[in-house]
């Protein structure tokens, strides 16, 4: 942004997006089925660290950016990487994966979403131990609507979504 905002043949409109960046995960798969293990993601990622997106992101605690569709009663999650470590070993993590690689799929690969990723990969590491991998989820095939290329995998995986606003 601060190339644009000194360029007067811009005029930057800051403000709130409607985008959220969130973390999916199949609930049908045994490494994510215990609530406790999808907790563990939300205890082990520092949402309010800052230097990532420059400030411009709030922590979100669910999918709607929204206000008004947010849940006034919604439980929030601090960053607690203990907690994250303590309900690990509650739910078995252990003998659920252990340290077996978790693959991490994100659909946009810009540069900030890479580094943001990498940052994601890092606190979800200290915590679970399991390497963790990323590469394209799958990516729109424009010249047919509705059509996306899907890399095979080998499990099903966490979804990354890094939509390219900066907002969460």
């Amino acid at each position: 942004m601060p190339t644009f905002k000194d360029n007067k043949s811009f005029k930057v409109i800051e403000g709130n997006s409607f985008v959220v960046n969130y973390l999916g995960s199949n609930h049908d798969s045994p490494i994510w089925k215990d609530v406790r293990i999808r907790q563990v993601v939300t205890y082990a990622i520092n949402r309010d660290a800052k230097s990532l997106h420059g400030g411009a992101a709030m922590p979100a605690n669910c999918v709607y950016a929204a206000d008004r569709l947010v849940p006034k009663d919604i439980e929030t999650y601090a960053y607690d990487p203990e907690k994250a470590k303590e309900l690990l070993k509650e739910a078995g993590w252990d003998q659920i994966n252990g340290a077996k690689p978790i693959a991490l799929l994100t659909s946009y690969l810009t540069p900030l979403a890479t580094n943001v990723l990498a940052a994601v990969q890092a606190m979800l590491a200290q915590a679970c131990r399991a390497p963790l991998t990323s590469s394209a989820a799958g990516t729109p095939d424009l010249p047919i609507h509705g059509r996306i290329h899907r890399p095979p995998c080998a499990r099903k995986p966490v979804i990354i979504r890094m939509p390219r606003s900066t907002n969460c």
